[in-house]
């Protein structure tokens, strides 16, 4: 068994006959009847003889491979929160010193003359 479904019918996805398919409850496929779908398993019976299916795990070995590193346009991506379209800091132009004061501007709570 591959999965379960519920909803307006009830039932399980088979494999049989090498093909995947849907199993519906009271359904019979192979001589087999589907009476009841559980938590993981399904129910099948046959000439009063009873078998319970758990559901098939699937193999974590056939995953795709994890790269090692990041692929370079991972890699390449800017720091530190900058987005498209902003600059990082490091990026900016710097300041090669104060900015030149206007007579009257106020820094710090007190007025320059």
């Amino acid at each position: 068994m591959l999965g379960l479904f519920d909803g307006a019918v009830t039932g399980a996805i088979v494999q049989y006959a090498g093909k995947e398919q849907r199993f519906m409850l009271s359904q019979s496929l192979g001589g087999w009847t589907l009476a009841r779908v559980l938590d993981r398993e399904i129910e099948l019976e046959r000439g009063g003889r009873k078998r319970r299916l758990p559901m098939t795990r699937a193999a974590m070995e056939k995953g795709p491979a994890i790269p090692a590193r990041p692929p370079a346009s991972v890699a390449q991506m800017p720091r530190g929160g900058a987005y498209a379209g902003q600059q990082r800091e490091a990026d900016q132009p710097q300041n090669p010193g104060p900015a030149p004061q206007e007579e009257g501007a106020s820094l710090g709570g007190g007025i320059v003359r």
